[in-house]
């Protein structure tokens, strides 16, 4: 049988009570998510993912214990031990928990410390809460660290976070106004949204159809307000022709609704009228 020090068992004693600090409660385990299996009644799926707020992308990043909690209960999350960061130029995070919790109404999420020289460590207070429903397939949190230098070590704290339902289907695309992002989707389509577009973080989910015409159907969700242009390419979706015909590429500017504007396109494509503001869906024909 293994022996510890009375020193040892203090240490682990003040490491763990360490780790908790900042949780209003004890976090109750959780199970991670199997395949694409439907959790039981009164249960649903959590994601979170992690991005960078800092230009360049960091690796060996530890992560200590992982939770969130509402304002009765909080839930671990199961994470991986080390984690790598990108910022979200690329409409991507990182996956740390795909786990199962009850239909709660998720007001904050907490990173308790750890050893290493590169950790996560931060308290987070959601801007809006998030409430799972049984109605959805789950819910997805993306928060954001700012890396901080302290004596020895860097630290990566949680500033702020974004939240949506979760749907199996679709491409979820990640927003940190600090950065431009351009996201490849679906049947050539690219999504470009530029830094400042928005005042917080957004996870943006799009569904690329083909619906019957030449180019492709993007449904958006959630509907936002944008400051500055985002910008749609497509290109035609390719059937048999003629050989001396080729697919042609078209942009779809999407201007901020204040203005009321239309979209603007090249000579090549139909003109259409319709209100910015309205992004839920964008029909390419």
């Amino acid at each position: 049988m293994r022996s510890f020090s009375a020193a040892a068992v203090v240490t682990l004693c003040l490491l763990a009570q360490e780790s908790l600090a900042g949780l209003p409660f004890h976090p109750q385990p959780t199970s991670s998510v199997s395949g694409e299996d439907l959790p039981k009644d009164g249960f649903t799926r959590l994601r979170l993912s992690l991005s960078s707020n800092d230009a360049n992308s960091q690796s060996g990043i530890r992560l200590g214990q992982v939770a969130v909690c509402s304002e009765s209960a909080c839930y671990q999350a199961n994470t991986p031990q080390t984690v790598s960061l990108k910022n979200s130029t690329q409409g991507l995070g990182t996956l740390v928990a795909d786990i199962v919790v009850p239909l709660i109404e998720i007001r904050s999420v907490h990173f308790g410390s750890t050893t290493g020289q590169k950790s996560v460590l931060g308290d987070l207070k959601l801007q809006t809460s998030l409430k799972l429903e049984a109605d959805y397939r789950g819910a997805e949190i993306a928060v954001v660290l700012e890396k901080t230098d302290q004596p020895g070590r860097q630290l990566y704290a949680p500033i702020s976070a974004a939240t949506n339902l979760w749907h199996p289907e679709g491409t979820r695309v990640y927003y940190n106004p600090k950065f431009a992002t351009t996201a490849n989707l679906p049947l050539g389509v690219t999504l470009h949204i530029p830094e400042k577009a928005t005042e917080s973080p957004h996870i943006f989910h799009l569904s690329v159809h083909k619906a019957g015409g030449a180019f492709p159907m993007i449904d958006i969700f959630p509907q936002v307000k944008l400051s500055k242009e985002a910008t749609i390419t497509m290109s035609r979706i390719e059937r048999p022709q003629p050989a001396d015909r080729q697919a042609k590429l078209e942009t779809l500017d999407l201007v901020p609704p204040e203005t009321g504007a239309a979209p603007r396109g090249n000579k090549n494509r139909k003109k259409k009228s319709f209100k910015v503001f309205d992004t839920g869906l964008i029909n390419g024909d």
